[in-house]
């Protein structure tokens, strides 16, 4: 009888076995979702779960979004969820790995865009470079004068141009602590006049030789009203010429190219007021030139202070019209009176002197009105050991 027993037994286990086999292979082939295709059995239950087939669906942002598994009887519910948290497990971990990877593309897509930050950022700087680079070839002799005056103990520079106020900004004890004699006094460029000195720019020859007094004619010749000649450039100057160089005016002769055939200084000589625009500078070797040639000069500019402001009463021997009023330019210079403009014309004559460069110098000429200009603001510079 126990050998029968076992005999029974063994047949029984054999075909259980074969049934639970054939069962997996039809459920594989029945389902089109891949994540179905493994089936996790608890190790404590034998049970043969006879209900439909577990539906899970894997989003690809959020891992399972549904799950349904209806169970036809109450002892096979405990094995049903069993088999759910088996396969919840399961999605779980092919979950996880996904999201890994999406992180992993996430921090690439973060870096591809730090890249072409990075790459914008470089492409701007080479530009900046690239413009810095002209400035900076203007500097290079203004920087190596500066370093000089330091190595020298000198507490003053001279500078022609714009490059001087640019120069000092680079040696701040060089700009809060020395007296700047420059040409480009312009108060908006940070020019102090309490400190600093203003001093005329004037045109050498190409032999270096200095300029001369020219003198100008008699006041009877001179059937210009105004004159200016001079290139396009800076903001003030496109206003006066765009507005009067097309006039055809005869008492306003106003040029951007000035014909061969016109003498530069003759006009000069030839006209009452001379126009002297800021350009790329608020100041202009005219204003020399239309003393040289006793023009008065008119001073069309912002934030300048002239030269030699402190002693030099410009309303006397000029006259000073705002940007604004360029239109109105010719009816301002019409109105001021005849015996004014013999006033303002005398008083170029006067000051003459003092716009003149000599060699050796001379009393009340240009360089001793600048080392005038220099002594009298030494009180308001403190000296460095």
């Amino acid at each position: 009888m126990c050998w029968l027993y076992k005999k029974y037994s063994l047949v029984l286990v054999t075909t259980l076995t074969i049934l639970a086999l054939f069962s997996i292979i039809i459920q594989s082939k029945g389902s089109n979702n891949p994540s179905n295709n493994f089936l996790f059995f608890p190790s404590s239950s034998w049970t043969w779960l006879k209900s439909k087939t577990t539906h899970t669906l894997i989003d690809d942002h959020h891992g399972i979004t549904s799950s349904s598994s209806p169970s036809p009887s109450s002892s096979s519910q405990s094995t049903s969820s069993s088999l759910s948290d088996s396969l919840a497990h399961s999605l779980g971990v092919i979950n996880n790995s996904s999201s890994l990877s999406k992180s992993e593309e996430k921090r690439q897509r973060t870096m591809m865009k730090l890249r072409e930050e990075i790459e914008k950022v470089l492409i701007m700087g080479r530009k900046k470079d690239e413009n810095m680079e002209t400035k900076e070839i203007k500097l290079t002799k203004a920087r190596a004068l500066i370093k000089q005056a330091f190595k020298n103990g000198i507490t003053s520079n001279i500078s022609i141009g714009d490059d001087g106020p640019r120069a000092t900004w680079y040696h701040p004890l060089l700009y809060f602590n020395s007296i700047r004699a420059l040409c480009n006094a312009n108060t908006s460029e940070n020019f102090n006049p309490r400190k600093d000195v203003s001093i005329p720019e004037i045109n050498l020859a190409t032999d270096d030789k200095f300029p001369e007094i020219i003198h100008g004619s008699p006041l009877s010749n001179r059937t210009v009203l105004a004159f200016f000649a001079g290139r396009m450039h800076g903001r003030i100057r496109p206003l006066l010429l765009n507005y009067w160089k097309d006039k055809h005016d005869q008492e306003m002769q106003v040029y951007e190219h000035l014909p061969k055939e016109i003498s530069y200084h003759e006009m000069m000589k030839q006209s009452k007021y001379c126009l002297c625009p800021s350009g790329f500078e608020v100041a202009s070797p005219r204003v020399v030139e239309a003393i040289y040639a006793e023009c008065v000069p008119v001073l069309i500019s912002q934030n300048y202070i002239p030269p030699f402001s402190d002693v030099l009463d410009w309303n006397k021997f000029s006259v000073q019209v705002s940007v604004s009023d360029i239109q109105n330019l010719k009816k301002i210079l019409m109105e001021i009176p005849h015996k004014k403009y013999l006033q303002l014309q005398e008083g170029v004559k006067q000051v003459q002197q003092h716009f003149v460069m000599n060699d050796p110098p001379k009393r009340f000429d240009v360089f001793h009105m600048i080392i005038h200009s220099i002594w009298l603001r030494r009180l308001n510079v403190r000296i460095h050991s």
